[in-house]
């Protein structure tokens, strides 16, 4: 079975495996999150929930390569908390059980670079709640819901795999970087963001060719990942 991959968020070259030992607590608290699938043209299935469990995977066995390693989870100590979320509520519910060293959001993000600025697309609904954004609006929730004293004080980071996320003045990871006091990576390629089964891809070896298949399974291990380049966060802090 195959699905058209999705455009959605930015990607380098990426050697090295997780070495970032988290502080703090004995035991520490991952959290991945994927939110709602869209509606029309912008629907994505199955397809953010596969990618946030590829995810979840690797972080767990220290695979995920990247220049800025994730913090090395470590087996019988931390505890990986994974799930959906269709509100900034419930995204901050996943975040409540404390102790968090990470997290990592997978869904719609954009920044209009308007200077109102970014936001993820936690839900797909027209209620409030829906959006994680300072723009003003009925269905955005500020960033300064989120709570920072969930995190750990030391060695904590966040990781948003969405369109635009890190792009452009006033990004939603600048604005949660300068709320939480932690780390934050974002996209920050201008275009939107594509899923691939393609590994070489989806850890930031070889860049996404305009010319790579346009379908994806399901099934398989899938990443998300800039449609303009290799795999390159940018980090707010």
């Amino acid at each position: 079975m195959t699905i058209t991959s999705g455009v959605l968020a930015d990607a380098v070259k990426q050697p090295t495996l997780g070495v970032t030992p988290p502080s703090g607590p004995v035991a520490s608290n991952f959290v991945i999150v994927y939110g709602d699938p869209g509606r029309g043209d912008h629907h994505l299935g199955i397809l953010p929930r596969r990618a946030a469990e590829t995810h979840r995977d690797e972080v767990t066995e220290n695979a995920f390569t990247n220049l800025d390693p994730t913090p090395v989870f470590r087996k019988g100590t931390d505890t990986m908390v994974f799930g959906h979320v269709g509100t900034v509520s419930a995204m901050i519910d996943k975040i409540s059980v404390g102790d968090v060293v990470y997290l990592a959001f997978f869904g719609h993000g954009w920044n209009a670079g308007d200077g109102k600025g970014g936001a993820l697309f936690v839900g797909d609904g027209s209620g409030p709640d829906t959006n994680l954004s300072n723009r003003p609006g009925a269905t955005n929730t500020g960033v300064s819901k989120i709570p920072p004293g969930k995190f750990v004080k030391s060695g904590a980071q966040v990781r948003l795999f969405a369109c635009r996320s890190g792009y452009g003045s006033g990004s939603i990871a600048a604005h949660l970087a300068a709320h939480l006091q932690v780390p934050v990576y974002g996209y920050d390629n201008p275009n939107g963001s594509i899923f691939t089964n393609d590994p070489d891809v989806g850890h930031g070896t070889r860049e996404y060719s305009k010319s790579a298949k346009k379908t994806v399974s399901p099934g398989n291990k899938l990443w998300l990942v800039p449609n303009d380049g290799s795999p390159k966060f940018k980090k707010f802090s």
